[in-house]
């Protein structure tokens, strides 16, 4: 004879024992899908929000205001070459020359920075850097150097072929698209 709770139980909807075990199963496999596929929203939202602070912290590596060594160079090779006389120029070999031997350090702290952004242009192409994010940053004065210091280049170019070929790969790339900001980034 059958127990009052397997009366019970056979007679609920008419399910059997193994019918409800089997409903139990199914709905115990809803909810882990369910809750699988929350975690999976969870972790790439994570994801996400990390690459984003990763950026952030990326960008300011390819800024020269972060790095005081470059900083200090680039405001040293003002000085004697300002912006408002250069601006748009190209700085004749033998101004170059003349100020070069009136300020020797001159020199190689042009050298640091075009360096500096010879690596920067390597590890976009290597696909290292953000491309995108370091054009917003750096493009407008990295391109600016890179024409006015032509000469300068050139000059290097002839006795070491390979010298800033990232560089100037990657200063062509970005001169040929300028125009006025994107504004597609968000805090």
């Amino acid at each position: 004879m059958n127990t009052y709770t397997e009366l019970l139980m056979d007679s609920l909807l008419g399910f059997s024992a193994e019918e409800w075990l089997r409903l139990a199963e199914v709905i115990a496999l809803v909810v882990a899908t369910w809750v699988g596929g929350r975690q999976l929203r969870l972790l790439r939202r994570e994801y996400k929000e990390a690459n984003v602070r990763d950026r952030r912290a990326r960008a300011l590596e390819y800024s020269l205001a972060r790095n005081s060594h470059m900083r200090d160079a680039r405001e040293r090779v003002e000085l004697v070459f300002p912006w408002q006389k250069w601006h748009g120029k190209v700085i004749p070999e033998e101004v170059l020359q003349e100020e070069f031997k009136k300020h020797p350090e001159v020199r190689f702290h042009l050298i640091v920075l075009l360096a500096n952004w010879e690596n920067l242009a390597l590890m976009i192409a290597a696909r290292i850097a953000d491309e995108q994010l370091a054009e917003e940053m750096v493009s407008t004065t990295m391109v600016e150097y890179v024409h006015r210091f032509q000469e300068f280049i050139n000059l290097r170019h002839q006795h070491e072929p390979r010298i800033y070929a990232y560089l100037l790969h990657q200063a062509k790339r970005w001169s040929g698209r300028r125009r006025s900001p994107r504004l597609h980034y968000r805090a």
